[in-house]
């Protein structure tokens, strides 16, 4: 008995020291295709490099990307493009390419931002046309929602013909 309250004791102390898991950081981009075409991902860049899972996206589907941070300091960003072939003129294979292109970023912990989280007010985002016309695609931000001590991003966006 003595021996069961020692081990009792001791790992309630083990318990009561243990360092709190920190969650990895994410900055989520919820990308829905409403082109009624297939769009591909043409370019990307993420920071840190091995950071980002990005998705292909089918015909009507929404996907996540997202750039899970680790190590959680320093700017964390995300950026991807993804367009479709818009032909216009028939078997002759006359269109044009167009295309949206999203771009998210924080800063986290560094030199001039002690912590903890991210530093307020640092989470940019913005879903803009790369390629197209005056009038297609239709590049359309939506909700955000931020949670800077725990550095957690999320931005939703449309694309459409």
């Amino acid at each position: 008995m003595i021996r069961f309250v020692r081990m009792l004791a001791l790992s309630l102390v083990a318990v009561a020291f243990a360092a709190p898991a920190i969650a990895d950081d994410t900055i989520t981009v919820n990308w829905t295709n409403s082109t009624g075409r297939s769009i591909a991902l043409t370019s990307y860049s993420c920071t840190p490099s091995s950071a980002c899972t990005l998705a292909s996206i089918g015909i009507g589907e929404t996907k996540a990307l997202t750039n899970t941070a680790t190590p959680t300091t320093g700017t964390r960003s995300i950026t991807a493009k993804y367009r479709y072939w818009d032909a216009t003129g028939g078997p002759g294979g006359v269109g044009t390419w167009k295309s949206c292109q999203v771009q998210a970023s924080a800063e986290g912990p560094s030199t001039t931002w002690p912590g903890p989280g991210c530093q307020p007010g640092s989470f940019s985002y913005s879903f803009t046309r790369t390629d197209g016309s005056a009038t297609s695609p239709k590049c359309t931000g939506g909700a955000v929602t931020v949670d800077y001590p725990t550095c957690t991003f999320t931005y939703n966006v449309n694309m459409a013909h």
